[in-house]
């Protein structure tokens, strides 16, 4: 019997607007609006459609991931984090296969760089297995990953304060923040 998980829900979250077919071959977000759904495939367009008050949104995943490797990879980040269990992520199957709904912890809804971050982290989970523990390889399999690279350690150890001039959600990616080269992240990446 596999372990319970604290930030899988037993609820199921109810829409209505399913993800359209020409999208199911990649990751895709779901931002609520009332009931029905306004379904992004660019996570950066993704970003102009949030703020600071998203309290949840949709993730459409492939075949190969279930809710639960998604949960447990996001889980142990934020764990490494030091984020209280009460305040974590929260993830929720739906009424639509393959599609799940996303409670994030104010931690990443507080600042548009970790949101940024969390978005790029939510893709790469779809390649965690839980029975694999290949949380490393997850993890340096994402190509945004692996282009800031040196950021996403940083951050991982704790330097989650993000000092950049840029602080809208729209405008303020990790990717196009982190990915420059000869930048000073002791001064970009602190401990908050």
């Amino acid at each position: 019997m596999s372990k319970k998980l604290d930030n899988l829900s037993d609820e199921i979250v109810s829409f209505w607007w399913p993800c359209p077919s020409y999208y199911r071959a990649q990751i895709v977000y779901g931002v609520f609006s009332g009931k029905y759904v306004n379904w992004n495939s660019c996570r950066e367009s993704f970003h102009t459609l949030v703020d600071s008050n998203t309290k949840r949104f949709l993730i459409k995943h492939s075949t190969k991931t279930t809710p639960r490797d998604i949960a447990a990879f996001i889980g142990r980040i934020e764990r490494k984090l030091g984020i209280k269990p009460n305040s974590m992520t929260t993830f929720c199957i739906t009424n639509e296969t393959r599609t799940i709904c996303v409670y994030p912890s104010s931690f990443w809804t507080r600042h548009g760089m970790r949101f940024s971050l969390f978005t790029i982290l939510l893709r790469a989970a779809k390649k965690y297995k839980c029975s694999k523990r290949n949380y490393r390889e997850t993890l340096e399999s994402n190509a945004y990953i692996k282009r800031t690279k040196k950021a996403v350690d940083r951050f991982l150890q704790g330097n989650t304060k993000c000092n950049t001039t840029q602080h809208s959600y729209a405008y303020s990616g990790w990717l196009s923040t982190f990915s420059r080269n000869q930048l000073d992240l002791n001064k970009m990446l602190k401990k908050p």
